[in-house]
């Protein structure tokens, strides 16, 4: 049987990183901290990464992820984000 592949991202200011394993033929497993989403197709597991993905970045203030109700409820015309470039670095 081959090793599964694994792919592990880490965002700079989180403790933990994005991990993603294929274990079989359209078997995927996505870990993202404590959250482990295992059995996957190929689109689900897309799915739950591209959400990891997206979720680090508004906790390291990328992107901004209030609704357009939040926003304008705060008074805000335009999303906030702290202008970065955020690059997730593959980590071993």
């Amino acid at each position: 049987m081959a090793k599964a592949t694994r792919f592990t991202i880490k965002p700079n200011g989180l403790p933990f990183g994005i991990r993603l394993d294929q274990t079989g033929l359209d078997q995927f497993t996505v870990v993202y901290g404590y959250q482990v989403d295992a059995g996957l197709t190929y689109g689900e597991a897309c799915d739950k990464l591209g959400q990891a993905i997206m979720h680090a970045l508004a906790c390291e203030g990328a992107i901004d992820n209030r609704s357009k109700r939040e926003a304008g409820t705060a008074g805000d015309k335009r999303p906030y984000f702290n202008g970065d470039t955020i690059t997730l670095d593959s980590a071993a």
